[in-house]
């Protein structure tokens, strides 16, 4: 190769390695120029906040009032209901040092939030209520179920003949066999499917993972995974367990529609 050749090939690497580092650095600068207008948001909304409404004490700096969740569940109902006392219209609650939540207390100030869904059966009243609830009447006539009361009564025959299948003086999980009892109802009455499911073990597992899936909602709702991103959740231990009983769930659901 000759000296010429090398100079230029020399050149071109360092223009590359210039050009990459240029755009490495334009891709962090665009980040934490997204990261400075997302905290001077929140920092606003923060400062609005707190000028009207007031915040509780014992605050940390970095989780905020989520700290109190360490304290235990019975602990935490404790001094959230003294909050409450204490602040009988409204407070804030922070999550951390840059989110918060408006927790409502008094009559006066859900009406505020009531008014943003619209009027529905839940919210509205007067003659505009009583119309929309007389037009559901028809369809919760005893007319118009009476054709299922057989599909309810055969249902509940076969969990009978599984209880008396068990035998004498044996125990049995009762909400199991009330929750198969129920899907097997709710499957012959809306989507017409006889699946057999009381008599199938396979289905006692989907019951299974509907009751996990209970389980791990109310255990974020009552932890501090419930105030954290949604991609930190998903790849925690329960956020797989979640994930993976979802999917189950959808799977089961869309074998039986097909």
């Amino acid at each position: 190769m000759s000296t010429g050749n090398f100079h230029q090939t020399a050149f071109l690497h360092s223009n590359i390695a210039t050009a990459a580092g240029l755009c490495l650095l334009a891709v962090v600068v665009a980040l934490l120029l997204k990261v400075a207008c997302v905290v001077q948001r929140k920092l606003r909304v923060l400062r609005a906040l707190k000028k009207d409404f007031p915040t509780p004490p014992g605050a940390h700096w970095l989780l905020g009032h989520l700290v109190f969740f360490a304290k235990g569940e019975r602990e935490f109902e404790r001094i959230f209901l003294e909050f409450a006392i204490r602040y009988p219209h409204v407070c804030i609650y922070m999550n951390g040092p840059l989110d918060s939540s408006l927790s409502v207390h008094h009559p006066d100030y859900i009406k505020a939030v009531l008014q943003r869904p619209g009027d529905g059966l839940l919210t509205t009243s007067g003659a505009k209520w009583f119309r929309n609830r007389r037009l559901l009447t028809p369809g919760f006539h005893f007319e118009v179920l009476r054709p299922y009361v057989k599909l309810f009564s055969d249902s509940t025959n076969v969990m009978l003949e599984n209880w008396e299948e068990s035998g004498a003086g044996t125990s049995i999980d009762v909400f199991q066999h009330v929750s198969l009892m129920t899907l097997d109802s709710m499957l012959k009455c809306a989507l017409s499917q006889d699946t057999g499911c009381q008599k199938r073990k396979t289905f006692n597992s989907y019951i299974s993972v509907v009751h996990e899936l209970s389980a791990l909602v109310m255990s974020r709702a009552k932890g501090l995974m419930a105030f954290v991103s949604d991609f930190i959740y998903y790849n925690s231990a329960s956020g797989k367990r979640y994930k993976k009983a979802c999917k189950e769930v959808h799977q089961f659901s869309e074998k039986i529609i097909q």
